[in-house]
């Protein structure tokens, strides 16, 4: 009975302290002469997506005359400078995982020096990587929120069916709290699963500037520009293992179809060549392991196979696969540098987040789930479909990009100095 009792008070405790600093945040609230925007990180490093979020809202904000702009991530020596430099750093990492309540206290301390916190949602925000992730997440924000700062939620992604735990905290979310979907399917799963008013905008990276920046990236480029003139077309593509790690073998047989398909389609044309990508490289997602092992198997057209330096920062990948001519992705943030260039794109979607991106590009049909790809065929298929309505998807691509680039600004509007807050 001892177990259980220490637990209860345990918990008694947390709750009282919690309640204790929320109830002193709402007190003080905002200084009257807080300047600046706090940035919170998606995660942790890693992602090439997360990193074209922070580099595009840094850049936006500064050119609209911000100068002051903080970043709350999972550490305060996280590489994130390559998104940055920021002008301060707040570690919330341990809140976020372990319900840290000393670090819970400094963000307090923090956000209520900045007159607007902008929460990049991306796609934790609906417990499908992490729960008591997405419930802090949330929770940060109504305390920012109930301070008086100006808070928004931008740019996410939601699943129909999200974690009980993270869809109760954002029903709990402060009323104040602005919420900006990045695209309609999210935003209408939101209102039907809380009654929330939610805006749609878009994914912030369509507004990433490409840069080739390393040697090897431009050498890169080259050899594309070169295939490309003669007349090749030049195929991207990146595969992902995280969605199938629950089947039998499944990232070893996602594997195998890429290689299949791929090897297929450069065996009956001789004017393809393909570029691989990854996009996150932490090595627990295990991308850049896949990737090495699917250019393995297609040594027997090796003059015709290259992938991006794996180095390459998120503006660098965008501008590689700007000089394809269509990519397949495994992941969001890629197909997004290719839509983002005029590129069309095919997808291996997983968690719900590519149905309203696609549909939006007009794009439907050109996705396929990760697990069907492992069936025989099934790929090549997809890819065949891909390039066979290229010229179609292409201007279907460039017809919707002025509109994707023109939402994806409204995430920032009201954190730019001279907006008014609604």
């Amino acid at each position: 009975m001892l177990k259980p009792a220490r637990a209860w008070w345990r918990a008694r405790r947390r709750a009282r302290r919690r309640a204790a600093i929320e109830a002193e945040v709402r007190r003080q609230g905002s200084r009257p002469s807080a300047e600046g925007v706090l940035v919170l990180a998606p995660g942790p490093v890693g992602s090439l997506g997360d990193e074209a979020m922070l580099r595009t809202v840094r850049r936006v904000l500064r050119e609209g005359g911000e100068s002051r702009i903080g970043l709350a991530s999972f550490t305060t020596d996280e590489d994130w400078e390559r998104a940055g430099p920021w002008t301060a750093r707040v570690a919330v990492g341990d809140w976020l995982s372990r319900g840290d309540l000393s670090q819970y206290a400094t963000f307090a301390r923090a956000v209520v020096q900045y007159r607007g916190f902008l929460v990049l949602g991306a796609d934790v925000l609906d417990g499908a990587y992490s729960e008591i992730r997405s419930e802090g997440r949330l929770a940060l924000a109504s305390l920012a929120a109930a301070a008086g700062v100006h808070t928004e939620i931008v740019g996410f992604s939601y699943r129909d069916q999200p974690g009980p735990r993270a869809l109760r905290a954002l029903r709990d979310l402060h009323p104040d709290v602005v919420l900006r979907a990045r695209e309609a399917t999210s935003a209408a799963r939101v209102r039907a699963h809380t009654g929330r008013t939610v805006h749609e905008s878009a994914d912030l990276a369509f507004l990433l500037e490409p840069e080739l920046a390393s040697d090897e990236g431009r050498a890169l480029a080259e050899w594309m520009e070169a295939a490309r003139g003669r007349g090749d077309t030049v195929l991207g593509f990146n595969l992902n293992p995280s969605p199938v790690r629950g089947e039998a073998e499944g990232p070893t047989r996602l594997v195998d179809a890429y290689g299949r398909a791929l090897g297929a389609l450069l065996e009956r044309d001789p004017g393809l060549v393909v570029v691989g990508f990854i996009h996150d490289v932490r090595s627990e997602h295990g991308e850049l392991a896949a990737l090495a092992e699917v250019v393995r198997r297609l040594d027997p057209w090796r003059d015709r196979v290259r992938t991006a330096p794996p180095a390459a920062s998120a503006a660098e990948i965008k501008a590689l696969a700007g000089r394809t001519d269509a990519v397949l992705s495994g992941r969001m943030h890629l197909a997004i540098a290719a839509l983002g260039s005029g590129v069309p794109v095919a997808a291996l979607q997983y968690q719900g987040k590519f149905e309203g991106l696609f549909g939006a590009f007009g794009l439907d049909g050109l996705m396929l789930e990760p697990v069907a790809a492992l069936e025989p065929g099934r790929l090549e298929a997809l890819l065949r479909s891909l390039l066979e309505r290229r010229d179609d998807a292409t201007t279907a691509v460039a017809a919707a990009l002025p509109e994707a680039r023109r939402r994806a600004r409204t995430n920032l509007g009201a954190f730019l100095p001279t907006a008014t807050p609604s």
